[in-house]
């Protein structure tokens, strides 16, 4: 498995695609995305290729079927062929479908993902798994393809409004409560530690991505929060960071009730939010067993479930569906 290039600045993105010596460039985005953050896309303008741009729609607008469609017939349209490359300009959704587009065209593309939110510049635009929502259920169509290249820029970052760094805190939290431990110290002071804490959370990422690219066995425990939180962010139309936090509390939750783990973790959890001035009322959601069943990591009447022991250490438990709809 070739391993992403991983850059922390985007100013060298055309010296990467120079190098490369792609025939052309698509660019997907958002317009909301582009009137936030011109600069970048002036940038790859003056590569000294033939660029185009194609809009999509923002958030989980864009994992349809037919924003899908839409994006293959745009590449159809510009004659893309197999030295073009397409370059994601967005958050996690738009990177999972222009992820999945660039995979399945001309049976791949190559694909380069620029990370707008914090959520896609810690977790999702490193894991290779690419997608659409179907039948009003999450990720039920795709891929897994790694881009070939990540450029990570915290610049993108002064564009967000305070909720779409909540949903990057869902999954940088989860990195703590799985592997490393230091991730939940350094969110004491978030905006002093930003750096080191996304540069750890995607060493976190990839250590799992690395051993286990299609989530045979360690890789599940990314899926912390995940279970009863794709339910959640069905039911209610919670953002995605936003329902992972409201999931690990319910897991943490469930499990201390079926004795696979103590107190600990939930307790943590509670303090980190209220130190990062996050109030949820977890009161208020409960998890849909119908969107639950329709979950993709179902199988045969079990689920591998994330269990965190205690903060820094968790495992992968085979549990019966019948004893989660129980709870």
């Amino acid at each position: 498995m070739q391993r992403t290039k991983l850059f922390f600045t985007a100013s060298n993105v055309c010296q990467y695609i120079k190098k490369r010596n792609f025939s052309g460039i698509a660019i997907v985005s958002s317009k909301i995305i582009f009137d936030k953050n011109k600069w970048i896309f002036e940038k790859i303008n003056k590569c000294g290729l033939s660029v185009k741009t194609i809009f999509v729609k923002d958030g989980e607008k864009a994992k349809t079927f037919e924003q899908f469609r839409y994006l293959l017939d745009q590449f159809l349209k510009l004659g893309l062929d197999k030295t073009s490359v397409v370059i994601c300009i967005g958050g996690g959704s738009v990177g999972d479908l222009s992820g999945f587009a660039s995979a399945v065209y001309l049976r791949g593309i190559n694909f380069i993902n620029v990370p707008t939110t914090l959520l896609a510049q810690v977790d999702s635009t490193h894991g290779g798994k690419n997608g659409i929502d179907f039948n009003g259920f999450k990720n039920q169509i795709g891929t897994i393809k790694l881009p070939e290249a990540v450029f990570v820029d915290s610049k993108f970052l002064k564009t967000l409004k305070r909720k779409q760094i909540v949903d990057g805190l869902g999954e940088i939290i989860k990195y703590g409560f799985i592997k490393d431990k230091t991730i939940l110290t350094d969110l004491n002071d978030f905006d002093k530690n930003l750096q080191k804490i996304i540069k750890k959370s995607i060493k976190c990422k990839y250590f799992y991505v690395d051993k286990d690219l299609e989530e045979k066995n360690t890789r599940k425990l990314l899926n912390l929060g995940h279970t009863f939180g794709h339910a959640i962010e069905l039911k209610y139309g919670v953002s995605h960071g936003k329902s992972v936090i409201i999931g690990m509390m319910k897991e943490f939750e469930f499990c201390e009730k079926i004795g696979l783990s103590g107190p600990s973790a939930r307790i943590k959890l509670i303090d980190i939010l209220k130190k990062l001035k996050i109030n949820i009322d977890f009161d208020k959601y409960i998890v849909d067993k119908k969107a639950l069943m329709r979950d993709k990591k179902i199988y045969s009447g079990f689920i591998d479930f994330p269990v965190v022991r205690m903060p820094g250490k968790s495992f992968v438990k085979k549990l019966s569906i019948n004893l989660i709809k129980k709870y």
